[in-house]
């Protein structure tokens, strides 16, 4: 039961604060569930009544307000309360539409939300929960505030945002108008609803004491938005509720990002810089000089020696041996050609020969 009292107020509150027209509903929708916890919380038949009643009844008056709204998204392309004003000469039937489903979920009599949210606080009553009783009075109050004044005023009247455009198409306005039909239908005839009910129910919600109650705190309501309306005047700022918690782990990860392990990078980087770059880096250096001064030098100089070596081999080759064997070739040549003369065939020229030879080798014997 806390839970959902809780609940109830959390979203109202934030549904109050709120700018964006989505988040408005959204945050509503938090704080009806938290009547519904609420009741089942509480037990009894009335309250489990007032539970499953007060769920029919949000499925109707909050899809209505969705549709309306989003009829709203849809032709002028925005959501922020603080960009829309004056769309109720441009969109009345879209107004129209979404003033019952605001008086249906603020517990307007004749309405859904009345014949529904009037069984759980009355269920508060009966079990003389006092303080439950009162807090869920004053969200109903809140709920009219965000809903049925805050909301419309500043989208469909206010200041004119000077935006042109139409109600949306026939098939949106159909959607919503069975939906508020279905509102008002409940709301006249309770009994449709009621009888529905898991338990059974003597409640009757048109009672004198619950039809002035509601329209007391309604019209106070009501009075106090209009006397204090430039407090109530949305503001373009970001309402922070539970996710306070992972924005601040957020910034604590942010700080640990950039300061410790920020410096442990830097730290890290330096000396990986500093024991792996800077050697590998000096050894690279002189690997490039060995290599370009030592091994490239040898290699080049071994192959300018090759070179000068062959060169050396082909002038010996071509001047010294080809020209020891060519000089004997050509003495040869020239040496036949010249003994070839002393051939003459003749046997008395063979005779003399012989005869000088004899003569030559007996003086050179004697002598």
């Amino acid at each position: 039961m806390v839970i959902g009292v809780v609940m109830a107020i959390y979203g109202a509150i934030y549904a109050i604060l709120e700018n964006d027209i989505r988040k408005v509903l959204a945050y509503g929708i938090i704080s009806q569930v938290g009547y519904m916890v609420a009741a089942v919380g509480m037990g009894g038949d009335l309250a489990l009544n007032g539970a499953s009643a007060h769920a029919f009844s949000h499925i109707l008056y909050k899809g209505l307000l969705m549709m309306a709204m989003g009829s709203v998204i849809f032709m002028t392309g925005k959501r922020k309360m603080t960009e829309l004003g004056g769309l109720y000469k441009s969109m009345p039937i879209t107004l129209f539409f979404y003033v019952i489903g605001a008086l249906s979920i603020a517990g307007f009599p004749l309405f859904s939300g009345f014949v529904s949210k009037s069984m759980i606080i009355s269920a508060a009553g009966e079990n003389h929960q006092a303080l439950v009783m009162i807090l869920l009075t004053v969200v109903s109050c809140g709920t009219f505030l965000y809903t049925g004044l805050k909301l419309p005023y500043f989208v469909f009247f206010g200041k004119d945002a000077g935006i042109v455009t139409t109600d949306p198409p026939s098939n949106m306005r159909w959607g919503m108008g069975f939906a508020a039909i279905m509102c008002i239908l409940i709301g006249i005839f309770p009994n449709l609803l009621y009888r529905a009910l898991p338990f059974p129910i003597n409640y009757h919600p048109y009672t004198m004491a619950h039809v002035v109650s509601a329209l007391q705190m309604l019209f106070l309501t009501a009075l106090s938005f209009f006397f204090l309306i430039r407090f109530f005047k949305p503001a373009s700022f970001v309402s922070v509720d539970v996710d306070w918690f992972y924005r601040k782990g957020a910034a604590i990860f942010l700080f640990i990002a950039l300061k410790p392990l920020a410096a442990y990078e830097a730290l890290a980087t330096e000396a990986y810089k500093s024991v792996l770059i800077a050697p590998a880096k000096k050894i690279a250096d002189w690997s490039w000089k060995i290599d370009t001064y030592v091994v490239d030098g040898f290699v080049n100089l071994t192959g300018l020696l090759t070179l000068l070596e062959s060169r050396v081999s082909e002038v010996f080759d071509v001047r010294v041996i080809d020209g020891m064997v060519n000089g004997c070739a050509t003495f040869l040549d020239a040496g036949s050609k010249q003994c070839r003369k002393l051939q003459t065939g003749l046997i008395q020229n063979y005779m003399l020969v012989m005869v000088a030879g004899i003569v030559v080798l007996a003086v050179f014997f004697v002598y």
